[in-house]
């Protein structure tokens, strides 16, 4: 009985793997660009989807990106807006209907 369950660990998630097939080829439909230059992590990319914003940051230092753009992919922000703190993450609050950033250390 041990050998059995052994076995089923090994193949049945393998079988998971395969058993979902390739519909369609994705494809870019949008590209959100960051202003300028600084940093190399980007923190995220979080959709309001009351104000139909793109909301994306880089992470690292207090003075990278914060950028705001449209539903296009158009910058709304100006270039120069600043996180004005290490964000590590940025997601859509909807009980609050915000967004939200946590950040590395005590603002984490």
């Amino acid at each position: 009985m041990k050998r059995i369950f052994i076995l089923l660990v090994i193949v049945f998630p393998s079988l998971l793997l395969h058993s979902q097939p390739f519909e369609r080829e994705l494809k870019e439909v949008i590209q959100l660009v960051i202003p300028r230059e600084g940093g190399a992590n980007a923190a995220n990319v979080a959709w309001h989807p009351i104000q139909k914003k793109y909301y994306a940051a880089m992470a690292g230092n207090i003075s990278f990106s914060l950028a705001v753009y449209d539903n296009t992919g158009k910058l709304l922000s100006p270039t120069d807006q600043e996180t004005l703190f290490d964000v590590r993450g940025l997601w859509y609050n909807p009980t609050t209907k915000t967004i939200q950033m946590n950040g590395y250390n005590d603002f984490g």
